[in-house]
């Protein structure tokens, strides 16, 4: 369930023990709350990891590197832990955004450090910022679920139809009335895609599949996220980054 870490555990007192005489003391955890929001980097083998994996991957690297992680209340808790927007299988990152919940005072820099030490190999936090969850409560700060607003994606075609593959992405955006949603721009096998949060079609996957004609299509792309868009305001939008400086 999550719920183990360094200080609480199972115990077994068999099936005969009785019961204890006197209370088990209770670990009280600092009742000041800390949100990280971090922006980490996954690459190499970790691409084929997909989302849930991955939650369970930070869940067990947050208690190995002895930070004491909020959890929700309820029969099954769980680890405050969200992400802004999934990534695909795959594709490769350098800027996916996160935050948890910890107890006690950390600074950003102890953070960074700590969790570092207590990931696998591909995964890495490059930039994290610290607040305190009152912080947060007076400025009503919204999810990073709800914040999302896009993503910037590098592509290299490593196909041998360049022309067709050009020519299938603009029919595929003007089909499906995506001038604005879905802009691709560059040349010579190395493109930009710049996806608008919104619309269903604006997916940048689905948009290979089709044009591709294939289930697997970085059988012929390579991509990597570059950047991830939040809308703070209305007719907003800014890299998270920005958002949490």
């Amino acid at each position: 369930c999550g719920v183990c870490g360094r200080e609480t555990g199972i115990r077994s007192i068999g099936q005969n023990s009785s019961v204890l005489d006197e209370p088990v003391p209770v670990h009280q955890t600092d009742p000041a709350i800390t949100r990280i929001y971090f922006l980490f980097a996954k690459t190499g083998e970790q691409i084929y990891i997909g989302h849930l994996d991955l939650m369970g991957i930070f869940e067990k690297s947050l208690q190995r590197a002895g930070l004491s992680i909020e959890f929700s209340q309820g029969f099954n808790p769980k680890p405050k832990l969200e992400f802004a927007h999934p990534l695909s299988l795959g594709i490769s990152s350098e800027c996916e955004v996160a935050s948890i919940n910890l107890h006690g005072r950390i600074s950003s820099t102890e953070f960074i450090e700590k969790l570092n030490r207590s990931l696998p190999w591909g995964l890495e936090i490059r930039e994290a910022f610290a607040f305190s969850k009152e912080f947060c409560k007076e400025r009503k700060v919204p999810s990073l679920m709800s914040l999302y607003k896009g993503s910037l994606y590098n592509l290299v075609y490593t196909g041998n139809d360049e022309a067709g593959f050009l020519e299938g992405i603009g029919s595929y955006i003007a089909e499906n009335g995506l001038e604005g949603d879905l802009t691709v721009s560059g040349g010579n096998g190395s493109y930009t895609v710049d996806v608008v949060q919104g619309n269903k079609k604006a997916n940048i996957m689905g948009m290979l599949r089709e044009v591709l004609d294939t289930e697997y299509p970085l059988e012929s792309c390579r991509i990597e996220r570059k950047t991830l868009f939040c809308a703070p305001k209305a007719n907003m939008r800014i890299a998270y980054r920005e958002y949490f400086n």
